[in-house]
């Protein structure tokens, strides 16, 4: 039995595709390998291919966010989830401070609002 390695490009196009959220089976046909290679490849190498997945979510926040005024996102408070994993490039990008909850206690969310000199905040409805 012969087995070739992934090219470069074959991984970046494996890790392209994976963040766009294609199946195996549909990756192994665009890249004309055996789906046991691609999935293979996702366990062995996860932790590379979803630092990808985190780049595109703190990318897509900083784009969202900074659509808003100069000076309107002040903090943003999140769960502990591994979506928020490159939260110090989205602190030095908004201009801002992030907070975490405490673990197990996602109601600790929330949204604060600021309406003249006051800060006020509420709860978001989970």
């Amino acid at each position: 039995m012969s087995y070739n390695h992934l090219s470069i490009d074959e991984r970046s196009c494996l890790q392209f595709y994976y963040v766009q959220g294609l199946s195996v089976r549909k990756i192994s046909k665009l890249l004309n390998r055996s789906p046991s290679t691609i999935s293979r490849e996702i366990r062995r190498n996860c932790w590379q291919l979803v630092r990808g997945v985190f780049y595109y979510v703190a990318a897509l926040v900083i784009k969202t966010l900074s659509a808003l005024p100069k000076g309107a996102v002040k903090t943003i408070t999140t769960d502990n989830g591994n979506e928020f994993a490159l939260w110090e490039n989205m602190e030095r990008a908004l201009d801002c401070e992030i907070y975490f909850t405490d673990t197990y206690c996602s109601w600790h969310l929330t949204i604060q609002l600021k309406s003249g000199n006051s800060l006020s905040s509420r709860a978001v409805a989970r």
